[in-house]
Parts: structure tokens; sequence; C-alpha cells
């Protein structure tokens, strides 16, 4: 929204910036983008579509602008070698899952950890989800708040629940804390064991959870990394 106000406040060409809601009923299955006209842009027609969603909206603008479409979703992989400092790379991958409820597109999301260290590091976001206060963020103490609405809480919900028809373990949370108010609050969840075929493992989250994958060397830890469609973010820890 703010981009569209910036590009009202600076009188850029009309639809130069669209601002759109895919929950539109208007907008779906049939969507006219405008694009400037020659001359508007001193002669020069330029188009880039961004788009801010999960899979569904990246699909839906495709097959309409096949060519110019840049996803930002994030499955970005994070990589955890067995020379890590796992300390470190432990307090930076759970503030990276855990920070704003995991609502972040640079979120922590696949977290691959090479065999070697699994189960220490493990222990290790284990006990920093522990830490997380979750509540009211008005509230002072209060380190992490609850998700946006009941889709975002369905979309975290549902690849949790895969994850454990397909072996997965909860090492801790998993599901909305009874004790909360609103299913909203969903609580830190740590995921053992998570298989390449899950959900986690193939589309974004968009939740304060870290599945655990692991990888037997740094062959391994690379193949899974690249089992994404998503290149918004990487990180490696070593």
């Amino acid at each position: 929204a703010r981009v569209v106000a910036v590009s009202d406040r600076y009188s850029l060409p009309s639809n130069s910036v669209n601002l759109l809601d895919l929950q539109t009923p208007a907008l779906k299955g049939k969507l006219a983008m405008a694009r400037p006209t020659a001359g508007t842009t001193g002669g020069h027609v330029a188009a880039l579509y961004t788009v801010w969603g999960d899979a569904k909206a990246d699909a839906f603008f495709r097959a309409l602008h096949a060519n110019d479409i840049k996803l930002l979703g994030g499955n970005g992989p994070v990589v955890i070698l067995a020379d890590a400092d796992l300390t470190a790379a432990a307090e930076a991958t759970a503030s990276g899952c855990f920070a704003n409820a995991g609502q972040i597109c640079s979120s922590s999301e696949r977290i691959l950890v090479q065999s070697a260290v699994y189960d220490e590091f493990a222990d290790r976001m284990v006990e920093l989800a522990r830490q997380v206060v979750i509540g009211d963020p008005r509230q002072q103490g209060v380190t992490m708040g609850r998700l946006n609405n009941l889709a975002v809480a369905e979309t975290v919900a549902a690849p949790v629940a895969d994850a454990k028809a397909r072996g997965a373990q909860a090492l801790i949370g998993g599901a909305p804390p009874p004790e909360m108010p609103s299913p909203l609050y969903f609580a830190p969840t740590g995921l053992a064991n998570v298989s390449r075929d899950s959900l986690l493992n193939r589309e974004e989250t968009f939740g304060p959870v870290a599945p655990l994958i692991r990888a037997a060397d740094d062959d391994d830890a690379l193949a899974v990394a690249l089992e994404t469609r998503y290149g918004l973010v990487a990180s490696v820890f070593t």
C-alpha cells in the first residue's frame, strides 16, 4: 500500500503501480492488467509484476503474464553444517523462525541439519522455543504475538499436520496453545525428521515452525536446499 501511495505522490503514469487483492471475487479467474502506453515512459514500455503470496498466487499470475512475474515468497534453506557454531546457528535460526510469529518472507523455513550435529542442534532449538513468550505483543515480556488471520492459521496448521502424517515428530508445540484466547495464536513449533516430500519442505509455511530436515553430508544438504521453486533467501552456518 505504501508503494502505491508513493507512486501517487510523485505522479507516476497511470497504472504504473497496481495493488491487487486476489481475495476480491471480481479478480479471480479474470484479470486485465493495464500497461503504460508508449510515450508515457519516454517512448519505452516497461512492465514488472511483483507478487507477494503463495504458490496459488504465483500460478494465477503466471497464467496471465508468464514472463513478467517475480515471486517474492520464501521457503529458502537454512543449512547447518557439522562444523558450525551451534549456539550462534540455533539463536539466529530460532530468531528467523519465531520473529513476528514466522510471518516474514525471509523467515527460517527449511532447516537442513547435518546428521553429525542433528540431535544437538534440535535440542538447542527446543530450548530456544521454550523461551518464547506468546501472547499480546503490547504486553511487557511477550516476545511473539498471533497470526494475522484464520486463513494464515490454516496454512500453518495444514503443513504441520502433513509433516506428522509423513513421520515427523513434534519436539515442541505443533498446535494453538489451549490457554490462548484465539486459535490465531500458534505455539512455537519444532519438528524432527521432517521428510523431503512434506509440504514444509516444498511450500512456504509463514508461521512459527522450525522443520528440521536431516542431511547426510554437504552434498546431500545442497541437494535438499535446491528442492524448491523459491529463491528469496538462503543461509549456511559453517
